[in-house]
């Protein structure tokens, strides 16, 4: 039984969505959280932001291009046009995605 219950510490810890900071030039502090990864499942993004920040949060507009290094699709897309050049077809366009959920400061 202790052992069952150590395991369920254990994956519920897992479970939390991670939160990056970033800190600008002038000093000021904001945080992303991904909420797009699908192993976030048990816990929200809000949820990581409240946790994050006790006294209130508030959303922010940043719209970063992310590239093939953090883009799945992006990243898949880039592997396959590979192929096809050996395969002597044409590339296809590889969009990479804006991101503009998930970035917040603290109140």
């Amino acid at each position: 039984m202790k052992a069952l219950a150590v395991l369920s510490m254990i994956l519920a810890l897992g479970a939390c969505a991670e939160v990056t900071t970033f800190r600008k030039p002038d000093g000021s502090t904001y945080y992303y959280v991904d909420c797009e990864n699908t192993m976030r499942w048990a816990e929200t993004c809000r949820f990581a932001a409240r946790r994050t920040c006790p006294d209130g949060y508030v959303p922010l507009a940043i719209t970063p291009i992310v590239g093939a290094e953090n883009d799945r699709r992006y990243a898949q897309c880039v592997e396959e046009n590979q192929d096809r050049v050996q395969e002597g077809q044409a590339e296809q366009v590889c969009a990479r995605t804006p991101h503009r959920e998930g970035f917040f400061a603290c109140k």
